[in-house]
């Protein structure tokens, strides 16, 4: 019963925060990019982070548990012999990517002003839609059986 509150509270999270960045990035950033108007995707980014922010560290904390049950400990999640276990390194180093762009995007985005932020907004927010996206099917197809030959 543990694990299915785990993996419902995981994929809430993935759901707020995939969901969030697909709107951003579908919805709101062609917006400000052919209206020039930073403040557009400034505001909305702002609204969402509040959401996405604690959404994100749920997903961190409720996929490293459910790794670690499938795994059966902590440190045998980096045994990449185990298929399973490759998974779910993939998924961490998906979030690695994640952080890092993340990351980037608060330490340099003060550098930028007007249509130029837009851009570098842009060139962080397309690709970490992207991973969050790849995250989510990678979870569903672990679900389901896709990668591991039955399902």
């Amino acid at each position: 019963m543990m694990l299915y509150f785990l993996i419902l509270l995981h994929v809430l999270g993935a759901c707020v925060w995939t969901g969030g960045h697909l709107y951003i990035a579908l919805g709101v950033l062609p917006r400000a990019m052919r209206d020039r108007d930073p403040e557009l995707l400034k505001t909305t980014e702002s609204m969402i982070e509040r959401l996405a922010m604690p959404a994100l560290f749920v997903q961190l904390m409720t996929g490293i548990e459910i790794a670690r049950r499938h795994a059966g400990g902590f440190t045998a999640i980096f045994d990449v012999k185990d298929p399973i276990d490759q998974f779910t390194v993939t998924k961490l180093g998906l979030l690695l990517l994640t952080i890092v762009l993340a990351a980037d995007v608060h330490l340099r985005r003060d550098k930028f002003e007007g249509v130029a932020w837009l851009r570098f907004m842009a060139w962080h927010i397309v690709p970490v839609t992207i991973i969050a996206v790849a995250l989510v099917a990678l979870g569903v197809g672990f679900r389901m059986g896709v990668f591991f030959g039955y399902g």
